[in-house]
C-alpha cells in the first residue's frame, strides 16, 4: 500500500477498514479464510489494522466497498472468461471442484458468498478460468502420491473426505492429485 492510503487490487474489490474491524472478522464477512484474505493483501500486517486502511477483498474487480455488507449482489453476471453455473440439488462443494477441475482456492475466491458447507440448490456461481496453482501451504505434513493413487483413494486411505484434502491443498485442482504430486495431509 502506498503512502497516500491508496491500494490497487489485482483481483477483487477495495474495502475500507472500519473502526473495530479485525482481519478475521473481515475475512468472515466475505466468506473467506484469514489465509485467503492475507493472500489478497500480502503486505498487510494483519495484527495492526486501522480505521481508514484499504484492503483487497473478494468482489467485482475495481469495486470500492466502504461499508460492511456493501458487496455486489451475488446474482451478478460472471466476469468475462468465467463460466456461470447454478448449484443443483445434492451437489457439494467438492463435487463442483471435481466437475470443473478447479482448485479450492481459485473457486473460493471467485465465489466468496458461496459457503462450502452450506450449498443450496439454485445458488449461482462463477467458474474461473484455469489458474492459481500453488505448492502446498505450511502447517501440514507433506506427502508424495504413489502410483495408482487418486484424490478419492487417498482420502479413503487417510480416512478423510476429498473436500478435506482439497481444503488442505487450496492451490491444487482435483486432477493435480496423481502419482508423484506433492500434497499436504493433516498432521494428526
Amino acid at each position: 500500500m502506498s503512502e497516500n492510503n491508496q491500494v490497487t487490487c489485482t483481483a477483487g474489490a477495495v474495502y475500507t477498514v472500519q473502526e473495530g474491524d479485525t482481519f478475521a472478522a473481515i475475512a468472515g464477512r466475505y466468506s473467506v479464510t484469514p489465509g485467503e484474505l492475507a493472500e489478497l493483501n500480502p503486505y498487510t500486517d494483519v495484527d495492526r489494522l486501522s480505521a481508514g486502511q484499504l484492503l483487497c477483498v473478494p468482489g467485482d474487480d475495481g469495486e470500492t466497498i466502504d461499508e460492511p455488507g456493501a458487496a455486489a449482489d451475488e446474482n451478478t453476471d460472471c466476469p468475462e472468461g468465467y463460466t456461470a453455473g447454478v448449484v443443483q440439488a445434492g451437489e457439494t462443494y467438492a463435487s463442483l471442484l471435481m466437475r470443473y477441475d478447479i482448485s479450492y482456492q481459485a473457486f473460493r475466491l471467485s465465489n466468496p458468498r458461496l459457503r462450502p458447507s452450506a450449498l443450496a440448490a439454485g445458488q449461482r456461481y462463477c467458474v474461473p478460468p484455469a489458474g492459481t496453482r500453488r505448492i502446498c501451504l505450511g502447517g501440514a505434513k507433506s506427502y508424495v502420491m504413489q502410483p495408482g493413487e487418486t484424490l478419492e483413494t487417498l482420502a479413503e486411505k487417510l480416512n478423510v473426505t476429498p473436500g478435506r484434502l482439497l481444503r488442505l491443498n487450496p492451490g491444487l485442482a482435483p486432477s493435480d492429485f496423481g502419482e508423484g504430486s506433492q500434497i499436504c495431509v493433516a498432521d494428526d
